[in-house]
């Protein structure tokens, strides 16, 4: 018996033994995992933003051009990530309802090739996906930490305030080492895209004026780059752009004024927080009145501008608004091949080569609203893909809403409330035709 008992003994240490020299291998092999810092990652968009047709004669247009950088350098960097990973047997790829549905229409878009009208435009536009499609896999990589937020916040304002800075010089002072097809337009060559920017990127300052402890410099230059990006909204004048812009500011707004209960754990002020806005918005409001020329009153540009958008609104195809001709059209084009469309990035070939090309406006790159396009490239089941991407999006905010606390829950405020300004913009322009990852 004893003997039983002392063989039991053996047995039970060297179970033991075993499950400790079983961790230590996992804790190794988890040593050997690399994660990508997210600077990498979140440098990226102020390089996008940076770069455009600054040569003279250009290269290529501003839109190529990012799009070429985008994609260099996100495949490179996915590429050392999985070289570095290459002994790894720990890295796995989750997936959710809203993962899937996005795989989902990669593969379809993908597979596109095979029925493509034109091959060469799907080509340009898979590049895009395919950096996309990167940038997916690499974040999963990133720790999700304080720091690592920060870091992407502040890399993506300061993103924003590139382009800011480069339309205010244009529009103030006339600017003019980039070529451009609208006035100001940044480096992008076109003042819907550069809106796009301001559209994600203006509130983000507000993350970290809400922090507690910050410095009196960083609490100067987020108040002061909100200022320069709402500033440069106004003078792109384009009215999609202003209209998310308001629907953000509202949303935000009723969101502080709402979140009574948890606003404690997330919102610290301080008279030197106050001081900055007061000068920033006093800023905000004379660059609004100025121009290359000198004063212009600028409620003579908005009513100007907010008259346009009760026109538009109110018109109709057979008037000659211009994107009622192009939705018209595409309609027509959407209903001829509903069900697997026309290939990814063949909407300007179909336009203007197809039966349902309106000799008014010839040339039409984009249909000027987003989901439209998709579906035209893409047909009924991209719908079907996005629309159920955008409930299983609604509910998981939802949650994040319902459960998170402190400075996480002001950020994701504040990328719900920038996400829904995007897509009310992508229904009357093409800010998902941008370059990954703006």
């Amino acid at each position: 018996m004893g003997k039983k008992s002392r063989n039991k003994r053996i047995r039970e240490k060297e179970k033991l033994a075993a499950n400790h020299s079983s961790a230590e291998s996992v804790s190794i092999i988890n040593s050997e995992t690399y994660e990508i810092p997210a600077f990498w990652i979140a440098i990226s968009i102020p390089l996008v933003c940076i770069v455009g047709a600054w040569t003279t004669p250009a290269v290529a247009t501003p839109m190529e051009l990012k799009s070429y950088a985008s994609q260099i350098y996100l495949s490179g960097l996915l590429l050392i990530w999985m070289w570095i990973n290459k002994n790894s047997h720990t890295n796995n790829l989750n997936f959710s309802f809203t993962r899937l549905c996005l795989g989902l229409l990669f593969l379809f878009g993908t597979m596109s090739i095979i029925w493509a009208s034109n091959a060469h435009f799907w080509v340009y536009k898979w590049n895009k996906w395919f950096a996309a499609l990167s940038i997916f896999l690499l974040a999963f990589q990133v720790k999700q930490s304080r720091d690592n937020l920060n870091t992407l916040i502040a890399l993506t304002t300061v993103g924003g305030l590139i382009v800011a800075v480069i339309g205010i010089l244009q529009y103030l002072f006339g600017f003019s080492v980039i070529p451009q097809t609208s006035f100001p337009s940044s480096t992008f060559g076109n003042g819907n895209m550069a809106g796009q920017v301001v559209v994600l990127t203006f509130l983000l300052p507000l993350y970290f004026l809400f922090q507690e402890n910050l410095t009196k410099p960083k609490i100067w230059f987020y108040a002061i780059s909100a200022a320069l990006l709402l500033t440069y909204a106004y003078y792109t004048r384009t009215r999609a752009v202003w209209l998310s812009c308001f629907l953000e500011i509202g949303l935000i707004g009723i969101f502080i004024l709402l979140d009574k209960k948890r606003r404690t754990a997330w919102l610290f002020w301080s008279k030197e927080k106050t001081r900055a806005c007061i000068f920033s918005i006093a800023a905000f409001s004379l660059l609004v009145n100025l121009n290359m020329n000198g004063f212009q009153p600028f409620w003579s540009v908005a009513a100007t501008e907010l008259s346009s958008i009760a026109d538009a609104v109110g018109s109709s195809a057979a008037e000659g608004e211009i994107r009622y001709i192009i939705w018209e059209s595409t309609l027509e084009i959407i209903k001829d091949k509903i069900l697997f469309g026309y290939g990814l990035g063949n909407f300007f070939d179909v336009y203007n080569t197809g039966a349902h090309t309106d000799f008014r406006i010839l040339g039409v790159q984009r249909v000027h609203n987003d989901i439209m396009e998709l579906i035209v490239e893409l047909g009924a089941g991209s719908a079907i893909l996005l629309a159920a991407f955008i409930v299983g999006m609604c509910v998981v905010l939802y949650k994040l809403f319902l459960y998170s606390e402190g400075y996480k829950r002001i950020l994701y405020a504040l990328l719900a409330t920038a996400i829904t300004g995007s897509m009310l913009n992508a229904q009357v322009s093409f800010p998902y035709q941008l370059p990954v990852p703006l």
